[in-house]
Formats: C-alpha cells, structure tokens, sequence
C-alpha cells in the first residue's frame, strides 16, 4: 500500500514538474520581453501590457486610409475596433484621448508618427474606446504611409 503512494506522487511530480516549468518560463519571459521593446524602431511591433483600443477616422477625403492604418497599428498589438469618416475634412492629423488616458493616447502618437502636441483629451463615456485618430491631409508624414506596408 505505501509502495503505490509513493508511486502516485512520483508520477503527480513527473506530470506536475514540466507544466510547472513551462509556466515559470512563459511568465518569465513575458515579463522581460514586455519590457524590453524599444518602441522607436518603426519595425519592430509594440506591444503593451494593455490593450488599447481605438478608431480610426479618415478626416481627409482620400478613400483607403483609415484601413490602410487599421493593419499598420494591428499589426503593432493596437484593438482598432472601427474605422470611419470623421465629420469634416481636416488639415492636421491628431489623436483624441477619449478616456483622459493620457499614457495610453501618447504610445498610440508614437505608434502612427502623429506629435504628443497633437493629443486632445475628449473625454466621452458614450464610447468604448481609448483613443481615436484623425487622419488629415498631412497623412503622407504619417509612418503607415511613410513605410508602405
């Protein structure tokens, strides 16, 4: 009787032991990879501990654009949940913190090549989104443009 016992926990310990490992190895990894991207090389995909989700709004007429930027920033970890028309047409592109989440609204700047000093907070519940961009005229300047993918 004591020879099974100490044969189930050997096997418990040889099916436990490599899952145990895996684990340690995934969260270790996930920790330090996180970490260490450098979100300045254009293309190297960011990816963030938090998922930011947005809508894209073409403000410059020109048809394409909006889904032209949904796979860029999709394909850098951003949730773009909507792509649209903005109400007018605009010059300047900008992005819109739509949460006052101001971190999240930079990384986004960053991302698409927009100016932090182009950031508006607009804040709106009614949303379920932390951010929009606005593409203008000025799209050309903007690294989903600029890289040609």
């Amino acid at each position: 009787m004591r020879s099974k016992k100490n044969l189930l926990i050997v096997i418990t310990l040889i099916i436990l032991l490599p899952i145990l490992i895996i684990l340690a190895l995934s969260l270790y990894s996930r920790i330090f990879y996180f970490n260490n991207i450098d979100p300045e090389k254009s293309n190297q995909n960011i990816k963030f501990n938090k998922i930011i989700q947005l809508d894209i709004l073409n403000g410059c007429g020109e048809d394409g654009l909006a889904n032209k930027a949904r796979i860029y920033l999709r394909n850098r970890g951003f949730d773009v949940v909507e792509v649209g028309n903005y109400d007018s047409i605009i010059d300047i592109s900008h992005v819109i913190s739509r949460r006052g989440d101001v971190e999240s609204a930079k990384m986004l700047s960053k991302a698409i090549g927009i100016n932090d000093s182009l950031l508006i907070i607009d804040i709106d519940s009614s949303l379920s989104l932390d951010c929009s961009v606005v593409i203008g005229k000025d799209y050309k300047k903007l690294k989903p443009y600029l890289l040609g993918e």
